[in-house]
């Protein structure tokens, strides 16, 4: 006769465990005490008895104790940060050997914390003359210019000596007479050439001439004279937009506009290899551009000057300078209370790094997922919000063969720079390829848990 005890315990120690694995059971009738050292699994399997669903399960045993598992000290930052540094080294020796034409590939890792970025370079600067690449050798870094030229209007800002919503024909007179689509349509002003909204054309007419051709202040004004679009309507990268700020730079600050950004920010920030005239440098230290061959592999670009427009795209750097310029945005973040003497204020520089403007919205698919990227347009700086980041601030340059690519990431204080000098290089996936394994470091997320990416599932880094 104690069989039916048995029974009747055990399917009512049953429905005491069901409300924990998500099912519902009325109150039951009686009650078993149970015993203190008993331990039952959370969700016990089911198993069908006469078209009741019970648990096997013996009410008079205790299951036996788990071993705790061993205690897991968590990763501090600097610990993380030297884990991350070590894989991405490899990752970086790996992603250059893979190169057919062994060019050059410089990388840097910066952090925030004040210590010394890491920074490698493989391949050969020369290829023909076999000068193999260092983190000091001297690349063109393109439209990656505009982030200066970008700083420096905001400088002249924060002195008083312009508002980014004035006419930019304050400064350029030649500019009032630039030709609108509609009558209705409002003036150019700083803000909208910043975004790449003033519907200026992406070039001007130099673009087309010879590769040694320098641009004149003229030929720019010129070029600035009609409008693709009204302003303020939409975004569209243009390159005269840039070359037109500089020369605003120049009649505000009343020097050249290499010379203010020289004396701004070069200077004082050490970046001593950073340079609008590479031929100051020796030339053992300039990387060769490289472009693609017709029959293939890669032959020496044809070097492109750039003249009164270079404020679009003048500057030549190294993989160390250009970590000192990500290291220079980042000691923005976060907001703080203590002494601000940088060469541009904090919260300019944050100000410079949060969306404007919409560019796209970007979805790709990833394994069983879809990795969804939304882009937005800063001041001076493109800004990405993906699964992977909560804020991610790029710009990129290319131009004879040289390709340049920023990152950083202000909410986890950590930026990479990539350089190479050949157009077949693919930056742009190696640089994913690299934050993607920053993103998987759990260590170095954001300092801000409510900022995080959302767990969503359709959505993988």
């Amino acid at each position: 006769m104690r069989a039916p005890a048995v029974r009747f315990a055990t399917l009512v120690l049953v429905a005491q465990l069901l409300p924990a694995c998500g099912g519902e059971s009325p109150e039951p009738r009686t009650t078993v005490p149970r015993r203190a050292e008993a331990r039952t699994e959370p969700c016990p399997t089911p198993a069908k008895d006469a078209g009741v669903s019970i648990a096997v399960v013996d009410a008079g045993a205790a299951l036996p104790e788990r071993t705790p598992a061993p205690e897991v000290r968590p990763e501090t930052r600097a610990e993380a940060l030297a884990a991350l540094s070590a894989t991405l080294k490899e990752q970086i020796a790996r992603e250059a050997a893979a190169l057919p034409d062994k060019t050059a590939l410089v990388f840097a890792l910066v952090t925030d914390d004040g210590s010394p970025p890491l920074v490698v370079a493989h391949g050969s600067a020369d290829v023909e003359g076999r000068v193999a690449a260092t983190p000091d050798t001297v690349f063109r870094i393109a439209s990656v210019t505009k982030t200066f030229t970008a700083a420096s209007i905001l400088a002249l800002r924060d002195a008083g000596a312009l508002r980014l919503d004035d006419k930019i024909a304050r400064a350029l007179p030649e500019l009032a007479t630039t030709t609108p689509l509609h009558k209705d349509a409002p003036a150019v002003t700083y803000r909208h050439v910043l975004l790449h909204a003033a519907g200026l054309p992406r070039s001007g007419p130099w673009a087309t001439k010879e590769p040694d051709y320098r641009s004149t202040e003229d030929e720019v004004i010129e070029a600035a004279q009609k409008l693709a679009f009204d302003p303020g309507i939409r975004h569209s990268y243009s390159n005269l937009g840039y070359a037109v700020l500089g020369l605003a730079v120049a009649r505000l600050a009343k020097i050249p506009y290499r010379d203010f950004v020289e004396r701004r920010f070069l200077g004082p920030l050490g970046m001593r290899s950073t340079t609008f005239d590479e031929t100051r440098l020796p030339p053992t230290r300039i990387a060769r551009g490289y472009e693609r061959a017709a029959s293939g592999g890669v032959v020496k670009a044809v070097p492109i000057a750039n003249g009164a427009a270079e404020g679009a795209g003048g500057l030549w750097s190294t993989g160390a300078d250009l970590a000192r310029w990500v290291r220079f945005q980042l000691s923005a973040w976060p907001p703080r209370d203590d002494a601000d003497r940088a060469p541009l204020k904090r919260a300019t520089l944050r100000e410079a790094h949060v969306g404007a403007m919409d560019l796209d919205f970007v979805t790709e698919p990833v394994g069983d997922g879809v990795a969804v990227r939304s882009r937005t347009m800063g001041l001076g700086w493109k800004v990405e919000r993906s699964c992977a980041f909560e804020h991610l601030v790029e710009h990129g340059g290319d131009l004879g063969g040289y390709r340049t690519r920023l990152f950083f990431a202000p909410q986890r204080g950590l930026g990479i720079v990539l350089v190479a000098n050949a157009a077949t290089t693919p930056v742009d996936a190696i640089a994913r390829r690299v934050l993607a394994t920053i993103a998987e470091a759990k260590a170095l997320g954001p300092r801000d848990p409510s900022l995080a990416p959302p767990p969503t599932p359709r959505c993988v880094p």
